[in-house]
């Protein structure tokens, strides 16, 4: 366990030449580490699904995001991943299948495809 972020994605993130900082910490509680990084991972796909049109358009940048932060962590990346990442795909589906206005159609069925195909491996 250690500090959560909650929400952690790209768009909490400002990056400079020296360091990174992440801020918006108002859902932020102790979690393991793994939910923040599978979220992070969920967020570059549902990125790539709307500018790019393939949920797994951005997996080589995501390969790369993986392997630094497993290389940086004291914390070990293990089984927990696939559960988070399948957890926060079936929640974002979810919420995105509750607006009152869905527009996001594809991107349940990729969330939910992406869900169910993490918890396999």
């Amino acid at each position: 366990m250690c500090a959560g972020h909650g929400s952690y994605n790209c768009n909490q993130i400002i990056l400079t030449e020296d360091r990174t900082v992440t801020f918006d910490w108002d859902g932020y509680d102790v979690a393991d580490p793994c939910r923040d990084l599978a979220r992070f991972l969920v967020a570059l796909q549902r990125l790539a699904l709307k500018y790019l049109g393939s949920f797994r358009g951005l997996d080589a940048v995501a390969d790369v995001f993986l392997k630094t932060y497993q290389s940086l962590t004291p914390f070990e990346v293990g089984p927990d991943l696939s559960w988070y990442r399948a957890l926060t795909c079936l929640r974002l589906a979810k919420y995105e299948a509750s607006r009152p206005v869905c527009t996001f159609r594809d991107g349940i069925e990729a969330l939910l495809g992406e869900g169910f195909r993490v918890l396999e491996h």
